[in-house]
């Protein structure tokens, strides 16, 4: 998968593109802090709380799309 689709897809779902860029227990961890974050944004004051955590995790999930290098799938895709 390309690094451009994958920085985007972690603007918009973070814990997906961590787990396609091969951390599955990291994007697993990143659903779980997504989810408290959505709580916190519902309750109203939380909001406060649970949008910089989800800013956070969009900016951790860019780390490790940055940070991870893609192994091509096949031979063809190798670069010499």
């Amino acid at each position: 998968m390309n690094k451009v689709l994958l920085f985007i897809l972690a603007l918009l779902i973070p814990w997906l593109s961590s787990m396609l860029v091969g951390h599955p227990i990291q994007g697993v961890f990143q659903l779980i802090l997504d989810i408290i974050a959505f709580l916190f944004v519902f309750t109203g004051i939380g909001a406060i709380i649970g949008i910089p955590i989800h800013i956070l995790n969009i900016i951790w999930a860019m780390i490790v799309v940055i940070a991870t290098p893609l192994r091509p799938r096949n031979e063809r895709e190798r670069e010499y």
